[in-house]
């Protein structure tokens, strides 16, 4: 995803994202197994896991503005 937006041309730049849309799929379901459906990875509470994974969504969201797109 860091890198989707140093690449030239559309159809590129489209295909690199609908790679990067398929990699976070498949992110999202394994981390819902882990979690087992839950709110936190730890259950009820809040962990290291979950500080560690969320810290991660602030860069989804200036990358999805510098690639001018949504990620998913």
């Amino acid at each position: 995803m860091f890198g989707v937006w140093k690449i030239q041309g559309v159809e590129a730049k489209k295909t690199a994202l609908d790679q990067v849309r398929e990699g976070l799929m498949v992110l999202e379901e394994e981390f819902g197994k882990c979690s087992k459906c839950m709110d936190f990875f730890d259950g009820d509470r809040i962990g290291y896991v979950d500080i560690a994974l969320g810290s991660l969504l602030g860069w989804v969201n200036v990358m999805e503005k510098m690639n001018g797109c949504k990620a998913t």
